[in-house]
C-alpha cells in the first residue's frame, strides 16, 4: 500500500489544482473532487489508488503532473510544497499590502529588498524580480484585474523568508506611509484639479 503522504498530496494539492483550472475553463463550480478523480482515472487509464503501491503511486502522480501541464499549470511536487506556501505569503502581502498602494504613487518606485532582490511598483503593476544565482530566478507580477502571477524557479525556497522579510521591511517604511490620510488626500485633490484643467480645457473649446 502506497504512504499516506501519497495520498494526502493527491488528494489535498493535485486534485484541487486540477479541478479549479477545469470549473475555470466553464466558468463555473461544476466538478467536484470526486468527479475530477474519476476523469483522471478515465485519462490515465489506472485502477482506484488505493491499491496503489508507492512505486505505482509515483508512476501515476508524473502523469497526472504531464495532465496539469497540458491543462497549463504547474502541479508542484510533494518536496516543494514548503516552498510554494511561503511563495503564497509573498503573493498575499503583495496582493493586499502593496497593491493597492498604486494608486497613490506619482512615479515608479525601484525598491532594493537586498542586493539580489528589487521590488517594482508602477500605477497598474507590481513587479519582485530576484536573481539568487547564475541560473535560478523568481518573477513574480500583479497586475490590475485577475492577477497575473508569474513565477521562475523555486531555489528549494532557502531565499523566500528572506525576500519576505524585506516586503514586510518595505510595507512598514514605505507602503503605510503612502496609505496615510494625508498622503491620500493629497493624491485625490491633485487628481481634482487635474480634472478639473481638463474639464475647463474641454469647455473652451
Amino acid at each position: 500500500m502506497a504512504s499516506w503522504e501519497l495520498h494526502k498530496y493527491y488528494r489535498g494539492v493535485c486534485l484541487p489544482m486540477i479541478r479549479t483550472v477545469l470549473n475555470m475553463s466553464v466558468g463555473f463550480q461544476v466538478l467536484s473532487d470526486s468527479d475530477t478523480h474519476s476523469i483522471i482515472k478515465t485519462l490515465t487509464g489506472w485502477p482506484s489508488a488505493g491499491s496503489f503501491t508507492n512505486k505505482q503511486f509515483l508512476e501515476f502522480l508524473e502523469e497526472i503532473w504531464c495532465i496539469g501541464a497540458h491543462l497549463g499549470i504547474y502541479i508542484p511536487y510533494p518536496n516543494e510544497i514548503d516552498t510554494m506556501k511561503e511563495l503564497e505569503k509573498i503573493v498575499e502581502l503583495l496582493k493586499n499590502e502593496v497593491f493597492p498602494a498604486v494608486e497613490y504613487i506619482d512615479t515608479p518606485l525601484f525598491l532594493p529588498i537586498d542586493k539580489e532582490t528589487k521590488l517594482t511598483i508602477r500605477k497598474q503593476t507590481i513587479n519582485l524580480d530576484s536573481h539568487f544565482f547564475t541560473d535560478d530566478h523568481l518573477e513574480l507580477v500583479i497586475s490590475k484585474g485577475d492577477p497575473l502571477i508569474t513565477t521562475r524557479l523555486f531555489f528549494e525556497g532557502k531565499h523566500l523568508p528572506i525576500i519576505t522579510e524585506g516586503i514586510n521591511k518595505i510595507i512598514e517604511t514605505i507602503i503605510k506611509p503612502i496609505m496615510s490620510k494625508d498622503h491620500k488626500r493629497q493624491v485625490i485633490t491633485s487628481k481634482i484639479k487635474e480634472l478639473e484643467q481638463e474639464l475647463t480645457e474641454i469647455e473652451n473649446e
